[in-house]
């Protein structure tokens, strides 16, 4: 049914112009204006993302947008520049730059635009890397909780990343 429709995704923001200044001026990104209070991020690899203001807007409390870099120190170095911050959260062993060097996941860290959207920079995921769902306690797993009490890790292989997921009885 949708294989031939071209897909984007999209979130909200509470103010358009801080949105455009933001994601164009800041981050450098090309911004187009589809409508009053829309725009269109488009990303490289030909990926659009919608940005629309609405009204009762709350941030959400996951990441919104990632971006793929070959260098984390030199893209958090740059956004530091640009007067951006990066988050710190509880469960991360981040370093003084705030980055994430954890060794069952990709290297990354988190900053949030101006309406509190969170983004993520990270290195490229190696191919072959595995994090196996597993039972609860796990370190991995209880960082990445979801609705109903179930974690969520990946595996990685030379043909994707697939999402599995734990449950409190142990491995899928």
């Amino acid at each position: 049914m949708f294989e031939s429709s071209n897909a984007y995704s999209g979130f909200a923001i509470d103010d358009i112009d801080k949105a455009r200044e933001f994601y164009g001026g800041t981050l450098g990104l090309e911004v187009s204006e589809l409508f009053p209070g829309g725009l269109m991020l488009n990303l490289p690899g030909g990926r659009g993302t919608l940005i629309y203001q609405k009204p009762d807007f709350s941030p959400a409390t996951y990441t919104m947008l990632n971006f793929e870099v070959p260098d984390i120190d030199a893209a958090v170095d740059e956004l530091n520049s640009r007067g951006i911050e990066m988050e710190r959260y509880e469960g991360f062993d981040q370093d003084e730059k705030g980055i994430a060097r954890m060794p069952d996941g990709p290297v990354g860290a988190w900053f949030t635009d101006p309406a509190g959207n969170i983004l993520c920079v990270h290195e490229p995921m190696p191919i072959g890397w595995t994090h196996r769902a597993g039972p609860p306690g796990c370190s991995r797993c209880s960082r990445l909780r979801l609705r109903g009490g179930m974690g969520a890790a990946v595996e990685g292989d030379a043909g994707g990343v697939s999402v599995l997921l734990c449950t409190e009885g142990g491995i899928r």
